[in-house]
């Protein structure tokens, strides 16, 4: 966190906050429209230049002078100190910048934009971790986990020789910061700061009021800036006045734990930063009236993500956890909820403080009530908004886990009745329906499963079939007979002429608009083409593994090999989504045997290829990416089609000049065909929706921008039965 000139800037995991408290207003800057890369990791300022310096966890660093962001990646880049890029602390002086990263310090001169310079300080000339350096009158100092080094300001930084330890400090310092004469240290070990003004080194006058772990101390404006997880104190140089004495526990609203701070001089703001609920604007007054406000960007509170839902009006965001053996997590961050792009943050005391919320739906006969499941407390109701109870043994007939009360709801799946389906892992009965009557019913499958196995995702199909997935042990079949009740039951798993899985490790299902299901594991996917043969006698129901033979010798290579694909999902014009573990997202074809995209960190803005789960929208197309960095979003093409046209529209409508970006046409029935002409009828494009939505790029076939004026969008479906048309006013 810096402020400098009534602007503050604040470092997250995936971005920067820029808060104008004059203008009330936040600017966010990120690898999506700015930055060039995520996991930031700590900020510096440069007065000379009025320049913020972006360090990141990987050595990368961009410079922002208020307009344009200049990169810097000589540290990430260099072959040399492989693992140990991270920055830590950036210090400036003058024309320079001195780049503490976990190998040693990178002098890098601001005014030319070059590494000058290399320190590699630890003993013998080894590498070693600088947290934070400073610069006295005659001296430089920097902190490591072997203790404070301290070298003469002339003295060649560069060798090893140039530095030694202050040994009386012992070892694990954290911090050091200086303000003029005054050297200030926090000793990790003895959770104590101490200071040295050219007399030696003594107990700072601080000590008795704060203790704590610091989880920052730095120095800024004159003052030195103390943070642990309950509270941030600027002090006066000589650290016996108190400037700024902030206390979580005298707030009116909870505060997660404190991580840094800064203060402006000019207006006796004191600006503190949080660990999940952003950042606090707090000003004294005078010795007794205070005030603070919570300061939070339009975004979740954190970056974890178990599971998004959306129900066509909203995203739910479940940051709830289970292990990897499907055991409770213990995960207490609540949930997030974006609707017309504002995200609103619940927090678990709305609910009772239940924990680990993995999945949600939304009660089809009403939008306004929707459930989430607990992996540990059974099902959470609400209406509007509210919390109404928890389903669970105590008050319905579902089963709990042997020998407790404990209740580890999965996932959720609605029937064309209204019921909503649900995994109950563990138990006798890990099957359930929650009926549109508000009753409960439990299944066993048999022998199939048993109180020892965890289960957790579902799906309903449009056979009638609900699936789930066992933890290792691959998936269950269930046929849903015409009165709701479960009636044949199936185990599916890797032997050949019983489902032929890639792996018995089945890690994400689903089916496509063609009643084919596609099923991923952690060794790549492959494509059930008949569910319905699963209960027929003596029919085949393998999955088959999708091979591409170009040149038609048998040794063709698998589809997406052997990823592991966390998550399948399919748009409205049956094109596939895949969610891997280490290489991003892979969009396709219907069969899955071409390949549209594929995004990673090195060509999109995805802050991580990990990615976790892929929801859709499918009213607007947009594609919402969950990795273990947080979540991306990305327009797609593909929308759900509708049976006759509705509400056939085109945005933007009208097209301003220099907007450059596609012209979406709504509300068609699936794959209708569209011809765009002029107002004299000449057809200028023609094209197929993506499920209800087509593309126009506002260009002709030859690639030309068309000219200014009103074209008519003439959309019709296979046999004509259904058309419609749409103007769309162009201004070049």
């Amino acid at each position: 966190m810096v402020e400098r000139d009534k602007i503050l800037y604040c470092a997250t995991d995936q971005g920067l906050f820029i808060y104008d408290h004059e203008e009330q207003n936040i600017e966010r800057l990120s690898k999506v429209n700015a930055l060039s890369d995520v996991s930031l990791s700590c900020l510096g300022w440069s007065e000379q230049y009025k320049t913020l310096l972006i360090g990141y966890e990987n050595g990368n660093m961009d410079l922002y002078d208020g307009g344009d962001i200049e990169n810097m990646q000589d540290i990430k880049a260099s072959p040399s100190y492989t693992g140990l890029k991270q920055i830590n602390h950036i210090e400036t002086e003058g024309k320079y910048a001195y780049i503490c990263t976990n190998f040693g310090i990178v002098q890098y001169d601001l005014q030319r934009g070059i590494v000058e310079e290399t320190f590699v300080i630890g003993p013998n000339g080894v590498t070693l971790a600088v947290n934070q350096m400073a610069f006295s009158n005659d001296s430089v100092f920097a902190a490591t986990e072997l203790g404070l080094f301290a070298a003469n300001r002339n003295a060649p930084l560069l060798t090893f020789e140039s530095w030694s330890p202050i040994t009386s400090l012992g070892t694990d310092i954290s911090y050091v910061c200086a303000i003029e004469d005054r050297v200030f240290v926090y000793q990790d070990n003895n959770d104590e700061i101490l200071y040295n003004d050219g007399q030696g080194w003594s107990p700072s006058l601080l000590n008795p009021i704060f203790k704590g772990d610091l989880n920052d101390m730095r120095s800024d404006k004159g003052y030195l800036l103390i943070s642990n997880s309950f509270g941030s104190q600027a002090l006066e140089k000589d650290g016996s006045s108190l400037v700024q004495n902030f206390q979580s526990a005298a707030q009116s609203f909870d505060i997660p734990p404190l991580t840094c701070s800064a203060i402006s001089t000019d207006n006796g703001f004191y600006w503190v930063g949080t660990s999940g609920i952003g950042m606090i604007a707090w000003i004294k007054f005078d010795g007794i009236n205070s005030y603070s406000e919570q300061i939070l960007p339009n975004s979740p509170t954190r970056k974890f993500v178990t599971k998004m839902y959306h129900d066509d009006k909203r995203l739910f965001v479940a940051p709830g956890g289970y292990t990897d053996v499907w055991s409770p997590a213990f995960v207490d961050f609540g949930y997030y909820e974006l609707r017309d792009y504002t995200w609103k943050n619940h927090v678990s005391s709305e609910y009772n403080e239940y924990q680990d919320i993995i999945d949600f739906i939304t009660d089809p006969e009403d939008e306004t009530h929707y459930y989430a499941s607990s992996y540990g407390n059974g099902i959470l109701e609400f209406k509007n908004g509210q919390f109404i109870k928890l389903l669970n043994s105590q008050n319905s007939n579902m089963t709990p886990m042997a020998g407790g009360t404990e209740q580890r709801i999965g996932g959720f799946a609605a029937d064309e009745e209204g019921g909503i389906w649900f995994s109950n892992s563990q138990t006798e009965r890990p099957l359930g329906v929650l009926r549109q009557d508000g009753s409960i019913e439990m299944f066993s499958l048999g022998s199939l499963t048993s109180s020892s196995d965890a289960i957790k995702n579902i799906i309903y199909t449009s056979e009638g079939q609900v699936w789930l997935q066992v933890r290792n042990g691959g998936v269950v079949v269930a046929q849903i007979n015409e009165d709701g009740l479960v009636g044949d039951r199936k185990a599916l798993g890797k032997e050949e002429g019983f489902g032929n899985l890639p792996s018995e490790t089945v890690l994400s299902f689903a089916e496509d608009l063609d009643g084919e299901i596609w099923l991923g594991t952690n060794e790549g996917m492959a494509v059930l083409y008949s569910p319905q043969n699963i209960f027929e006698v003596e029919r085949n129901y393998d999955f088959q593994i999708i091979v591409i033979d170009e040149d038609g010798d048998g040794n063709g290579e698998r589809v997406l090999g052997t990823e592991i694909i966390n998550d399948i999902e399919v748009d409205g014009s049956n094109k596939k989504w895949f969610a891997t573990a280490s290489s991003g997202v892979f969009y396709t074809s219907e069969n899955g045997k071409e390949q549209i995209y594929n995004f990673t960190i090195d060509n999109s803005p995805l802050p991580s290829n990990n990615i976790l789960d892929i929801e859709i929208d499918d009213i607007t197309g947009m594609v919402y990416f969950a990795t273990d960095q947080g979540i991306v979003s990305f327009q797609g093409g593909a929308t759900q089609g509708v049976e006759n046209h509705v509400d056939v529209f085109a945005y933007p409508n009208p097209v301003e000049p220099g907007y450059d970006g596609p012209i979406l046409i709504r509300g068609l029935v699936t794959n209708a065909q569209v011809k765009i002409t002029d107002i004299e009828g000449n057809i200028v494009f023609e094209t197929i929706a993506e499920g209800g939505q087509a593309l126009w790029s506002g260009r002709s076939f030859s690639g030309q921008r068309v000219k200014s004026g009103v074209y008519l969008a003439y959309i019709t479906n296979d046999d004509g039965s259904a058309t419609a048309v749409t103007k769309i006013m162009i201004i070049n």
